[in-house]
């Protein structure tokens, strides 16, 4: 039987924050997602990607606001591109994402399918929360001994 190093098991969870408004009040929903855990490689090519994408909708977001009406075609090309890096995100949660334990508003368990994922995607504050338990599943062990204490 082959030994592997302490923490680097093919999985790692992480603790989510979704923070959802409900009226005037900000309720944070707690819970728990496993992702694919990536070597130091992979994990940098996601921060990389993630960071450039991000640096992108900055600097698309900041001419977005100084056209006017009559740019109406470049606006449209703007607004195009953030979509694309918007589905670029929510791809890199579909592709590393292996579970969670995920409560519905009853009380019972959200079971982890692809509609249900889906649904999660849908609203911003779970896509959120996911896309930065995605950025703590990339190596770090200190999450993992985080959720154990």
């Amino acid at each position: 039987m082959a030994l592997s190093l302490i923490g680097t098991n093919p999985e790692i969870k992480v603790a989510c924050v979704a923070e959802v408004t409900e009226g005037m009040r900000t309720q944070k929903i707690k819970f728990s997602a496993t992702f694919t855990r990536l070597d130091r490689n992979a994990a940098k090519d996601i921060k990389r990607t993630v960071q450039a994408a991000m640096d992108e909708v900055r600097a698309l977001s900041r001419e977005l606001i100084q056209l006017t009406d009559d740019d109406a075609e470049r606006k449209a090309e703007i607004e195009a591109r953030i979509n694309e890096i918007d589905l670029e995100s929510e791809n890199l949660v579909r592709d590393y994402l292996k579970g969670w334990d995920l409560k519905d508003s009853g009380g019972a368990a959200f079971e982890f399918n692809e509609d249900n994922l889906e649904e999660a995607l849908r609203w911003e504050p779970y896509f959120k929360a996911l896309l930065d338990g995605l950025f703590k599943a990339t190596g770090s062990v200190r999450e993992e001994q985080r959720l154990k204490n």
